[in-house]
C-alpha cells in the first residue's frame, strides 16, 4: 500500500500478510488497477513459478529428496512430486519441439 512520506499509519496488512512490510508480493494488491484480482493472480503465479524453479534446481544440483524439499519449502511431498513431474513434462515438450 502506498502512503505519503512522513505519515504515520496503522499497518494492518491484508489476507496475504499480517503486516505490509512482511508481504511477499512485489506490488501491493491494494495498489493494483481496478483489475486487481487478475493482477494478483499473475503476481501469485510468478511467485509460484520462481518457487517451483528453485525446487527443481535444488533437486538437480543437490539431489534433495522429496521429503527434504517438502520440509524446506513447507509443502506436501505430493506437491513436490507434482512440481517435479510438471518440470519433466516441460523438458520433454521442449525436446520434442527442437527435434
Amino acid at each position: 500500500m502506498t502512503v505519503p512520506t512522513f505519515q504515520s499509519y496503522p499497518d494492518r496488512g491484508c489476507k496475504l500478510a499480517p503486516k505490509c512490510l512482511e508481504c511477499p508480493l512485489p506490488v501491493c494488491k491494494e495498489d493494483m488497477a481496478s483489475n486487481g484480482r487478475r493482477g494478483l493472480a499473475v503476481v501469485k503465479a510468478d511467485i509460484r513459478d520462481e518457487r517451483d524453479a528453485a525446487i527443481r534446481e535444488q533437486r538437480k544440483n543437490e539431489g534433495s529428496t522429496a521429503k527434504e524439499l517438502a520440509a524446506e519449502f513447507e509443502l506436501t511431498e505430493r506437491t513436490i512430486y507434482r512440481i517435479l513431474w510438471v518440470g519433466q513434462m516441460d523438458l520433454r515438450s521442449e525436446y520434442e519441439l527442437s527435434s
